[in-house]
């Protein structure tokens, strides 16, 4: 239950800036109102036997009253904990459904929740969300509030043990007045979390949940007449709640400006700067929208041409609008290269907003928005559920401008925008009135406890909430018996995946395609034998490198016109390496296919490799490292792998695929086309393909962009995977992070390729021991010791010997605690404590029923083409992988489990706070233990 943005956030990120016919954007609904006020929205998509269930309750951190922040969330939290006539975890019966996409998100002005189903279990998912909404207080007691404050805590720890993990927070508390609703994070502060008491969770719920104050949004593999029954059997009998006071726009308009200064754990100077501007829905949004695009949206913006490319001041910079119930944020943020003074930075940002200002956008600038937003919106549409999907942008739309449809009304303001009238916006909001936050490096040793912000003072003139007058609602008579407990679901959709054709180019080239017309979107994929493993006996981070280079120049365009051209063609282009392979990735509009593939086709094969770019990239990429060092995952993520492997091994190198600032500073053009020749060429891929087109047309245009592309004379190398022995004992490494309020406990051991074939039982039983969430691991650090935000287990898959690995963020008063009793939980599932048939089924049955719900997008179709290149998966291979799963013995995933599982063997990496956690981790003698730097090296 992260906290993310706000969903009209994501819908923003959907329909963003301008489309060239709004008349041709349209989510079709039906929508009506219970009789106990209660709104639901209706959506039909049977594309696959799914619904998207959405519900939001009109309710978030601004209506915390002072000494109550953070409560909104944690009550998000109390949700899962269970109901009168369903008690225990929340999550249990969606995990024995296979529910994806599943999740409670609190933000500003709503919180929200939201699941998709089987279309047999929407009953069952129905069922429990009234249940929750209409008896959730006889099921919560102290000891459910005591856990989920314990979890949200260290949500909170965790968010700001990450660098610039307190700068939101900072931001607010110097933006907003001391009495104005967004002046504090969402999270909250430790002290009020801790002062919340179950008569405040009792209140929360009398005044915030009721029928009236919530929409819900069912869309997918469902019809209204279906949906009205349905929703008046579960949730006709609750009550409508009190009528709710609504929070008032004050956007609270600064006329001076401000800055402030914070200290952080991180590798180089942040500058944020933000205003408070036009709320949700006001005309001025759209613009803005279009001006933070022009201004800082990518590598064709205005600061990112003249701070990166002409002044080369900053690694990285962006600029965005978010806009909220009452009052919107626009802000900048921009990090600072190593060596250069902040003040000259500031100079230039200022320098190109005062032109922006003067001179407004330029017409070609608000077309390429408008293009590239459309080809994001149609990509949208393809989903239902989760954080971005249909079923958000109608609930939405609804919550915040009460009616379903109102993202088109910014559509048009943004069909509309001219450069005169973005300039003008911009001077009304965003030329006078910034809060200024540098975050600077701390000294080493320097505390930060004394950094803390004093936020802005409370201002006179804030709108009092109003209370809408008390509606006449009523309740139906329930004839549901929910004594009889959860429905049960007894039957499940069949998978439907497409028909996977093969073709051949005329130079030799296989294609694979899965045909889906479900969208004018076509996505190509690339996947070349290469990866991280092909840097052995080069130098460390060559294949990250180069394929981050391609896109950076051709022989005849340059970085910046293969944006320009990527934006007006709606095309996404991407590259990149993993473990065992590198991929370059083309999301085209159909329409605008066989341009888009021209221009993929030059990037591929045509990589300049310029001095110059790739001076740019390798400040960029140092500094990247950099960051990694500062944050404790990355540290654990780059020590981890040498240890396990050795440093001869090709997978004995840092999980982030980056290298090392020595093996990066000594890459050179030589280097990287080598790497080019050696493994991007024709005879050393395969062409994978899912989307809006025939094998017959796909090779037609595909063979224009590749067709006459020859290969090298040498061979392809041979990279060497080899095998490696487990450790005959325990090792403890620990790195220290000073002042960390949660240490990363990160173990590794060694588990057979993802070829192998007991594949299947082996993520079985890690589902079981720590790859869901009511996995042993989870329920035990997380709801049982509330030591933790989550804990996990998971296997990166690999040709060669994957990693099996567990991972937790604990508090770091508890760091000892913890590792003990993952060490237990490590014990007992090969001892006294085997995994049961019950958690093994449970497995299997999520495994085989989320399946259905699991290839909605063009994206996972591909994702299958390409696990089945990778691992020499057959055709079939998810088409018959129900049957295969529900022939998994038992005796067979505890085979598994012993086969992988060594408590003897394990390699441990803690980071933290060393000066509190290393004299109690010697005590618990776990073995061998040595303190490394950020960089591996023994410091003793």
């Amino acid at each position: 239950m992260r906290k993310f943005l706000c969903s009209v956030l994501l819908l923003f990120a959907l329909v963003g800036p301008a489309l060239a016919a709004t008349d041709s954007i349209d989510i079709p609904f039906t929508r009506f109102t219970l009789p106990n006020g209660l709104t639901v929205i209706v959506h039909e998509d049977h594309k696959a036997p799914v619904v998207a269930v959405s519900i939001w309750y009109h309710v978030g951190s601004a209506d915390e009253p002072a000494g109550k922040t953070g409560f909104a969330h944690l009550f998000e939290h109390l949700m899962f904990s269970g109901s009168e006539n369903h008690k225990g975890s929340y999550f249990e019966p969606f995990e024995q459904v296979g529910a994806t996409d599943m999740n409670g998100t609190t933000w500003f002005d709503r919180t929200n929740y939201f699941q998709t189903v089987p279309t047999t279990a929407l009953d069952m998912a129905l069922w429990m969300e009234s249940d929750r909404m209409g008896h959730l207080l006889g099921a919560i007691g102290q000891e459910e509030l005591d856990t989920q404050r314990g979890v949200v805590q260290n949500e909170k720890r965790q968010g700001e043990n990450r660098p610039y993990g307190r700068s939101d927070e900072n931001v607010q508390l110097n933006s907003f007045p001391a009495n104005h609703p967004y002046q504090h994070r969402t999270i909250g502060s430790m002290a009020d979390l801790d002062a919340a008491s179950l008569a405040d969770v009792k209140q929360w719920f009398n005044n915030y949940y009721g029928a009236a104050n919530t929409t819900v949004v069912l869309a997918g593999d469902i019809t209204p007449e279906i949906a009205r029954e349905k929703m008046l059997r579960y949730f006709g009998d609750i009550p409508a709640g009190p009528p709710v006071p609504r929070q008032q726009v004050w956007i609270a308009e600064r006329s001076t400006s401000t800055r402030g200064t914070q200290k952080d754990h991180v590798a180089q100077v942040r500058i944020i700067r933000s205003w408070n501007v036009a709320e949700l829905g006001h005309a001025d949004g759209p613009l803005l929208d279009l001006a933070a695009d022009a201004l800082g949206g990518g590598k064709t913006s205005r600061l990112y041409q003249r701070l990166v490319y002409q002044d080369n001041l900053v690694d990285s910079v962006s600029v965005s609008y978010q806009p909220f119930s009452l009052a919107g944020q626009f802000e900048l943020a921009a990090d600072v290269k190593q060596g250069i003074d902040p003040t000259v930075v500031e100079k230039a940002i200022a320098e190109e907003w005062s032109k922006f200002l003067a001179e407004g956008p330029t017409e070609e600038e608000l077309e390429r928005s408008r293009m590239s937003s459309r080809a994001g919106f149609v990509r949208g549409l393809e989903r239902v559920g989760g954080f971005g999907g249909k079923a958000a942008v109608l609930a939405g739309s609804q919550v915040y401008r009460g009616d379903p449809a109102a993202y088109k009304i910014d559509l048009q303001r943004i069909q509309d925008a001219t450069p005169e009238s973005v300039k003008a916006a911009a001077n009304r909001w965003i030329a006078r009135g910034d809060y200024t936050l540098t975050v600077v490096p701390a000294v080493e040793g320097e505390s930060l406890a004394t950094d803390e912000p004093e936020g802005l003072p409370a201002r006179e003139g804030k709108p009092a909430p109003v209370i809408p007058a008390k509606a006449e609602f009523s309740t139906t008579k329930s004839t549901l018996d929910r004594s009889t407990g959860v429905p049960e679901v007894s039957e499940f959709p069949n998978l439907e995946f497409p028909t996977i054709q093969h073709g051949m180019l005329k130079n030799g080239i296989e294609i694979t395609l899965a045909e889906r017309h479900t969208i004018p979107v076509v996505q190509l994929q690339l996947l070349f034998n290469a990866g991280y493993a092909s840097d052995q006996g080069r130098t460390l981070g060559t294949s990250s490198f180069a394929m981050a280079m391609l896109d950076e120049g051709t022989l005849e365009l340059d970085s910046v016109e293969i944006a320009r051209r990527s934006e007006r063609l709606g095309a996404y282009i991407n590259a990149g390496s993993g473990l065992d392979s590198s991929g370059v990735s083309l999301n085209a509009l159909t329409s605008q296919l066989q341009a888009s593939l021209a221009l993929f086709s030059d990037i591929v094969r045509n990589p300049a490799f310029r001095d110059a770019d790739i001076e740019r990239i390798r400040g960029q990429w140092l500094s990247s490292i950099a960051q990694e060092k500062t944050q404790s995952t990355g540290i654990a993520l780059r020590t981890l792998p040498p240890l396990l492997y050795g440093d001869k091994h090709a997978y004995g190198i840092p999980f982030t695929g980056s290298g090392t600032e020595a093996s990066i500073k000594s890459l050179d053009a030589a280097d990287l086309r080598e790497f080019h020749r050696d493994f991007i060429r024709p005879d050393n891929v395969r062409i994978l393909i899912a989307g809006d087109t025939t094998l017959a047309e796909i090779t037609a245009q595909l063979d224009k962009a590749f067709g006459d592309w020859d290969s090298a004379e040498t061979p392809v190398p041979k990279k060497n995977i080899g095998k490696v022995k487990a450790q005959k004992k325990p090792r403890v490494f620990l790195v220290d992070r000073p002042e960390s309020p949660q240490s990363l406990i990160l173990t590794g051991l060694l588990a057979p390729s993802t070829r192998a074939p007991n594949n299947l039982e082996i993520q079985t039983m890690n589902g079981a021991f720590g790859g869901t969430f009511s996995s042993r691991l989870n329920m035990n650090l997380r709801e049982d010791k509330r030591w933790a935000y989550g804990a996990s287990s998971f296997l990166p898959d690999a040709i060669g010997q994957r990693p099996f690995m567990t991972y937790a963020s604990v508090q770091t008063d508890k760091t000892a605690e913890s590792i003990a009793e993952v060490l237990k939980e490590t014990r007992q599932i090969i001892g006294d404590k085997p995994l049961t048939d019950a958690e093994i089924s449970k497995i299997k049955l999520n495994n085989v029923r989320e399946l259905p719900g699991s290839f909605e997008t063009t994206g996972s179709v591909l994702g299958v083409l390409a696990r089945n290149a990778l691992y020499d998966r057959p055709d079939d291979y998810i088409e018959t992988l129900k049957s295969r799963i529900e022939s998994i013995k038992d005796a067979d995933v505890e085979a598994a489990a012993r086969e992988i599982i060594h408590p003897h063997a394990i390699t441990w990496v803690i980071v933290g706070d060393l000066k509190q956690i290393e004299k109690p981790m010697r005590a618990l003698k776990l073995g061998e233990v040595k303190v490394l730097d950020v960089d591996g090296k023994v410091v003793r």
